[in-house]
C-alpha cells in the first residue's frame, strides 16, 4: 500500500487510483476515500456540492414553511399542539451544511491600468555573477500576448533570466530595455521571507495601497483567506502556504502588466494552485511562468522556453511534445554506440541476460540510495520543525522582553518548513523518476 501526500495533480493522476479527501467548509473534519485519481475525485466532488446545493435549497424552504405555521399558530389554543410538533420536527431536523465552492479562494487579476504592446527587449545579453556567467548571447523580446513556459534543469539559469527580466539585475554585456508604463509583478520564493513578521496581512496593504479604503482592502484579502481577524495576525507565525498567498494578493493588487512567476505553486495546496490557473488564464498581460507544476504550464503557457547549456532557445510545441522529445534524445543517446559484430552482439546479449537482475539493481541503486538520503532529511527536518513550533506554543516567549528570541524562532520554524517543503518536493520527484527508471528496465528486459 502507497499514501502519497503531494501538490502535483498530473503526479497524482499517473499513480494513484484513490484519493482520500478531508473535506473543507461545511464538512470540516469529515474524510472521504473516493475511488478514482485526483481528475476523478474533483468531478465526483463537484457532483456531490451540486446535489448538495439543491438538497440545503429545499430543506430551508421546508424550514421556512415550519417556521410560519409556527409563528403563525402557536398562540391559538386549537393549533398549539401542531404547532408544538413542528417545534420538534425543526430541533431532530438534521441540517444540511453550508455547502462550500470547490475553490475556497476565488480572485482574478484586474485589467491593467496601461498595456504597452512591448514591454522588455534583450539584445545579446550575456549575465551571470562575479567572474561566473550564467547565460550567454540571449536575446528575446516580450509582448503584452505573450504567455511563456520557461523550463530547464535546476540550476540551468531560469531564476537568473527572470530576475534580469524583472530588473533585480543588470546584464553583463548586452542590453535589457522596457517599454513605457511597465508595471511588472514578480513573485519568487525569497521574497516570501523579507514578508515583516511583526506585521499583520491588513497592516501591510495599508502601508502598500495608501490611497485604498481599508474596507475595501479587508474585501479583497478575504478573497486570498485572510477574512476578518485572520486579516490582523501577525504574519510571522503563518505557514509557508499562507506566506505564498499574501504575497500573491499584494501582487495581484498591483495590477501588473509584466507577470514573472517564479515557482508560485511550491507552498500551494490544490485549491488555490487551481484557482491560481483560473485566475492566469483571464490574465490579460503578459506573463512568464518557471514551475514543476506541469498543470499550471500545460493551462496557462502556450509558448515554452528551455535554458540550458547557458543558452536560451524556444521550443516548438507543447509540453508533452517536449516531454516526447527528451525522451527520444536521450533513447539515441543510448543507442549512439559503435556496432558489434554479430558473434559480439550474441555474447553481450548472453551477458546482459545472465546479468539482468544485478544490472537492474545497479542501475536503480544511486536514485533508491538518493530517496533514502531524502527521507533521512525530512524526518530530521520534520522533528526540527515540530521543536521549533513547540517553542512557539510556548508563551514564556511572548512575554516582555523577549522579543528577540521571538523574532529568531519565528524566522528559524519559517526557514524549517520552507526546507521541509523543498524536501519533500524533491522526495516526490525522486521517487517519480525510480518509477519510471523501473517501467523503463521492464521494458527493455521484456524487449
Amino acid at each position: 500500500m502507497l499514501v502519497i501526500v503531494s501538490h502535483d495533480r498530473d503526479f497524482l493522476d499517473r499513480v494513484i487510483d484513490h484519493t482520500l479527501a478531508i473535506l473543507p467548509g461545511g464538512d470540516a473534519g469529515s474524510v472521504r476515500l473516493y475511488t478514482g485519481n485526483y481528475s476523478s475525485y474533483e468531478e465526483q466532488r463537484s457532483s456531490e456540492l451540486v446535489q448538495l446545493a439543491a438538497f440545503a435549497t429545499r430543506q430551508e424552504r421546508e424550514i421556512k414553511r415550519i417556521e410560519s405555521f409556527v409563528s403563525r399558530f402557536k398562540a391559538k389554543a386549537s393549533k398549539a399542539r401542531q404547532a408544538q410538533s413542528r417545534i420538534k420536527q425543526l430541533e431532530k431536523m438534521e441540517k444540511v451544511a453550508p455547502v462550500y465552492a470547490a475553490d475556497t479562494f476565488q480572485f482574478e487579476f484586474e485589467e491593467p491600468e496601461r498595456q504597452p504592446e512591448r514591454i522588455v527587449s534583450l539584445e545579446e545579453v550575456s549575465i551571470g555573477y562575479g567572474e561566473r556567467t550564467v547565460l550567454a548571447n540571449v536575446s528575446l523580446t516580450l509582448t503584452r500576448n505573450d504567455r511563456i513556459a520557461m523550463i530547464g534543469a535546476n540550476g540551468a539559469g531560469k531564476t537568473t533570466l527572470v530576475r534580469l527580466l524583472a530588473g533585480e539585475l543588470s546584464p553583463t554585456t548586452g542590453r535589457r530595455t522596457t517599454g513605457r508604463d511597465i508595471v511588472v509583478g514578480y513573485f519568487a520564493q525569497h521574497q516570501i521571507e523579507t514578508l515583516r513578521h511583526d506585521e499583520t496581512p491588513l497592516g501591510m496593504m495599508i502601508r502598500l495601497f495608501r490611497s485604498e479604503r481599508e474596507q475595501n482592502l479587508r474585501d479583497f484579502l478575504g478573497r486570498f483567506g485572510f477574512a476578518g481577524e485572520a486579516a490582523q495576525r501577525p504574519i510571522g507565525p503563518l505557514s509557508g502556504g499562507e506566506k505564498s498567498r499574501l504575497a500573491l494578493a499584494a501582487l495581484v493588487k498591483r495590477r501588473p502588466n509584466l507577470l514573472l512567476l517564479d515557482e508560485p505553486t511550491n507552498h500551494l495546496d490544490l485549491e488555490m494552485r487551481r484557482s491560481l490557473s483560473m485566475a492566469l488564464q483571464t490574465y490579460e498581460g503578459a506573463l512568464i511562468i518557471v514551475s514543476h507544476d506541469r498543470h499550471l504550464l500545460a493551462t496557462c503557457a502556450d509558448r515554452i522556453l528551455v535554458v540550458a547549456g547557458g543558452a536560451l532557445t524556444e521550443f516548438d510545441g507543447d509540453l508533452e511534445d517536449y516531454r516526447l522529445s527528451r525522451s527520444r534524445e536521450e533513447r539515441s543517446t543510448r543507442s549512439d554506440k559503435p556496432k558489434a559484430s554479430r558473434k559480439d552482439e550474441r555474447r553481450a546479449d548472453a551477458e546482459a541476460r545472465n546479468a539482468s537482475r544485478g544490472a537492474s539493481r545497479s542501475q536503480l541503486r544511486p536514485l533508491e540510495k538518493e530517496i533514502a538520503a531524502i527521507e533521512t532529511r525530512i524526518a530530521k527536518l520534520s522533528k526540527e520543525t515540530q521543536a521549533a513550533s513547540a517553542l512557539l506554543g510556548d508563551t514564556a516567549i511572548y512575554e516582555e522582553g523577549q522579543k528577540d528570541r521571538l523574532k529568531n524562532a519565528v524566522i528559524e520554524e519559517a526557514r524549517l518548513k520552507q526546507a521541509l517543503a523543498a524536501a519533500e518536493e524533491d522526495w516526490l520527484h525522486a521517487s517519480a523518476r525510480l518509477e519510471a527508471a523501473r517501467v523503463e528496465l521492464q521494458e527493455e528486459q521484456a524487449g
